[in-house]
């Protein structure tokens, strides 16, 4: 191989995208961080997922309130009662089809999850929330369809409803600033607390 091969080599190897995917942010660096969620004080943490490290999640990491620092408003019985404090409450985050994330985010004071679009901001994280349907509920829906015979009426207005307006009519926006000082974060109470 004479130098100009060498040369044709080291720059293919220099452009690979193994050697550029080290050298860039993800584009998920730009959500890592504390945000302010609620006129409330609380603060949720953008980082890595617990159990899935390449991917980042969203964890309630400081409760601006004292009251009801337990999940007792989710419908997810395995879930009941669990402390707040470092719940999970935005997963799924991916890239979106046009610019900026989506995601799921858990609202902890309703007790229900809703679908996320997110675009990067100067003023921080603009968030538009909207009750829609994911692809996981689909597949159970139909699962349950097939081995109980049948559905029922108010699951089915539900997933409808949802499916059909509810990006367009039922969602709304909201701004999560960065937050700009660190408050102590809030460290789940102990099991038997």
């Amino acid at each position: 191989m004479g130098w100009s091969g060498l040369v044709l080599a080291v720059v293919f190897v220099a452009q690979s995208p193994d050697a550029a995917s080290h050298s860039q942010e993800t584009p998920l660096s730009a959500l890592e961080g504390r945000w302010r969620i609620h006129g409330d004080g609380s603060q949720m943490e953008i980082r890595a997922c617990e159990d899935q490290p390449d991917s980042a999640c969203g964890y309630l990491i400081h409760l601006g309130y004292t009251l009801d620092q337990r999940d007792y408003k989710t419908s997810d019985l395995w879930t009941w009662g669990d402390p707040l404090c470092q719940k999970q409450i935005l997963s799924h985050i991916e890239p979106g089809e046009a610019s900026g994330f989506t995601a799921r985010y858990y609202q902890a004071h309703k007790g229900s999850h809703v679908l996320a679009r997110i675009e990067t901001q100067a003023a921080g994280l603009e968030v538009f929330l909207y009750p829609g349907v994911t692809e996981d509920e689909v597949i159970d829906y139909g699962i349950s369809a097939l081995i109980d015979g049948g559905v029922g009426v108010i699951s089915t207005a539900s997933l409808a409803t949802r499916a059909l307006i509810g990006e367009d009519h039922l969602g709304h926006d909201e701004t999560w600033p960065r937050a700009l000082r660190e408050d102590e974060t809030c460290q789940p109470p102990g099991f038997w607390e």
